[in-house]
């Protein structure tokens, strides 16, 4: 399906599914983002903790939230999409805390090559527009 296309779906139908390649990950942004528990705006790295600026999140565990922008690539066209939290858990088949904490990968500028192929990691994105 053109990618172009989905435009006019959208307008149609309100809704899409495209069945794409995730081929390129955009290394100057970060793949993850820490919020805070108790007012949802940005925490921020402090030595070993993080700390929001309106509030004082050390007691509370902060939540952890993907943010993944990338090309994919179906077998019409490319384009440049950001993957929120819950299109990218169903993705990599495991949360955002998981990845940083239990798995050390804790550097948002590198996302672990080892959960994509090479050849480009099959995703399947849904759209609905009201």
């Amino acid at each position: 399906m053109l990618i172009e296309s989905l435009l006019i779906i959208m307008q149609q139908q309100g809704h899409y599914t495209c069945t794409a390649r995730i081929t390129e990950i955009d290394e100057l942004r970060t793949w993850f983002y820490v919020k805070c528990p108790k007012c949802g705006k940005r925490a921020y790295p402090e030595k070993d903790r993080f700390v929001c600026l309106d509030d004082d999140i050390e007691e509370e565990e902060p939540i952890f939230m993907y943010c993944l922008n990338a090309k994919i690539t179906d077998n019409t066209d490319s384009t440049e999409v950001v993957f929120y939290n819950e299109a990218l858990n169903d993705i990599v088949k495991g949360s955002c805390r998981d990845m940083v904490i239990n798995l050390g990968n804790r550097n948002p500028k590198v996302f672990p090559d080892n959960n994509f192929n090479k050849g480009g990691t099959k995703a399947t994105a849904h759209r609905c527009e009201k």
